[in-house]
């Protein structure tokens, strides 16, 4: 929905504000990546690789940063330019509390002390030396620390400053993306997918990409969307691009729902072991598990040869495909790739179907999930709302019952896959994106879609009542985590 689409200015007011609260609760890589300071002015005699070591987002170490600077000979720059170089540079670093890497503060918000001693920081650099690239400092880092509202307020004061700074164009295409201000951020982001410096900045193309697409244009790059308007008649023949799935040992029967799971052998001895172990411990007898592993080494052939005799009762069957991945990275084919493999693994089995990531550990019990499922739903899916919309549906947890409308849905995310993949396109986000265009465009407002939290499914925080513990791009040092694959691990494999 589009802000203009809401009549009443105190509506409009109250949306937006609605809408600029949902986007600071965005994961902090969202800030992150658009704010490190990609313009400085000079810093004079001073090394550059103090000013690499203060835009590091890792350092908060103002003591540090205090002797670096007494060690170092003058400047050379006017006093004021010098104290204003000073102060920025410890400005930055207390912004870089905000950063992933630091941020252990609630719902990754500063302190709001500390968020008034930044802004008097940037305030203070721009008194002392009222330089351009100063300003854009300024506004990288308010944004970092998520105040939205001054940025879009200083876009107003100073369109020139932001017209100059690709990085500052960056942002605001960003920010008017997820706020459903689809034509503003247009303005800002076409002309950065024509500029070679401003093309590859972080989140243009998928920004870009998201707000042609509710602006009702069809979205060539970073992906094709072309998919979505037309049936899926060419999926048997995209189907061949890929390597032949082979059946090895498909389950006999299905009485219960079948749990799939798509790794390569690093990722089977990582966690899909722990995750089958995890499954027996919590679901024997409730679950059924079918792996898809892709070009397996004999090693993990006998490793599940012996998983199947450490946990009886639970059915396992294998799929798989050999040769190299049909794209040039193997890891972004082997993660997307899965739900191709996925839709044919139904269609095989025509069960119940529960799709989950590798490296996840089962932890509730199915029984309790399934009873929460409306009767009449075909399709349960992750909903975030918190995410931009190539992230509004998490590829990590989906459940599909053996219906038309559930079979389509893998059909059309399978035809946006391998239409993309034909076409040199797969991205890291590839299967989110899929998942998230399909679910938009052909399952809005279906009453057969369930949207599950995702905290129930796909849980982060690793909480005693979730069904499912998962982990990110971080996948050791998680305490609670770890603990439980060593229980498991003592249970099963000593």
């Amino acid at each position: 929905m589009s802000l203009t689409s809401i009549d009443h200015p105190s509506d409009r007011d109250a949306d937006l504000a609605a809408r600029i609260a949902t986007l600071k609760d965005f994961h902090q890589y969202y800030r992150d990546c658009l704010s490190e300071p990609t313009n400085f002015p000079t810093i004079g005699n001073y090394p550059l690789k103090l000013l690499h070591w203060v835009i590091d987002r890792c350092n908060t170490d103002v003591p540090q940063l205090a002797d670096f600077l007494g060690t170092l000979p003058p400047s050379g720059l006017s006093p004021e330019h010098q104290l204003a170089m000073h102060v920025a540079m410890f400005t930055i670093l207390q912004a870089n509390l905000a950063s992933h890497y630091n941020n252990t503060y609630p719902n990754s918000t500063l302190p709001p002390d500390v968020i008034v001693n930044i802004k008097r920081g940037l305030n203070r650099v721009l008194e002392l030396h009222p330089a351009g690239d100063y300003m854009a400092l300024n506004v990288q880092m308010l944004y970092r620390i998520k105040e939205i509202e001054e940025v879009l307020a200083l876009s107003e004061r100073f369109p020139d400053i932001f017209a100059t700074y690709p990085s500052l164009r960056a942002i605001m295409g960003f920010i008017h993306a997820m706020l459903g201000q689809h034509a503003q951020a247009l303005a800002w982001l076409e002309p950065l997918a024509q500029d070679p410096q401003g093309r590859d900045l972080p989140l243009v193309g998928l920004s870009l990409m998201t707000s042609q697409y509710f602006t009702g244009q069809q979205p060539d790059w970073p992906m094709s969307f072309a998919s979505l308007d037309s049936a899926p008649d060419a999926l048997p023949q995209l189907l061949e691009q890929l390597p032949a799935i082979e059946m090895v040992e498909p389950l006999e029967e299905t009485p219960r729902p079948v749990v799939f799971v798509a790794c390569d052998d690093n990722y089977f001895m990582e966690h899909a072991r722990y995750l089958a172990y995890s499954l027996h411990a919590t679901n024997v007898g409730k679950l059924d598990l079918h792996l898809h592993l892709y070009s397996p080494s004999s090693q993990v052939l006998e490793e599940l040869a012996l998983l199947r005799t450490q946990l009886p009762g639970l059915s396992i069957g294998l799929s798989l495909e050999r040769g190299p991945a049909p794209a040039p990275q193997p890891t972004t084919y082997y993660a997307t790739a899965r739900f191709v493999r996925a839709y044919q693994v139904l269609q095989h089995y025509r069960c119940e179907l529960c799709m989950m990531d590798a490296d996840a550990l089962f932890n509730g019990d199915w029984d309790d999930f399934a009873r929460g499922l409306p009767a009449t739903a075909e399709l349960a899916l992750a909903r975030v709302a918190a995410s931009p919309f190539w992230e509004r549906i998490p590829a990590g947890f989906c459940y599909y019952r053996p219906t038309p409308l559930a079979e389509q849905f893998l059909a059309k995310v399978s035809h946006f896959i391998l239409h993309n993949l034909a076409q040199d396109k797969l991205i890291w986000f590839t299967d989110q994106i899929a998942l998230s265009a399909c679910d938009d465009h052909g399952l809005r407002g279906d009453a057969a879609v369930h949207y599950l939290d995702q905290r129930t499914v796909i849980d982060l925080q690793h909480t005693p009542h979730s069904l499912c513990w998962m982990v990110t791009t971080k996948k050791t040092g998680l305490p609670l985590y770890d603990q439980a694959r060593q229980r498991l691990a003592l249970r099963y494999a000593a």
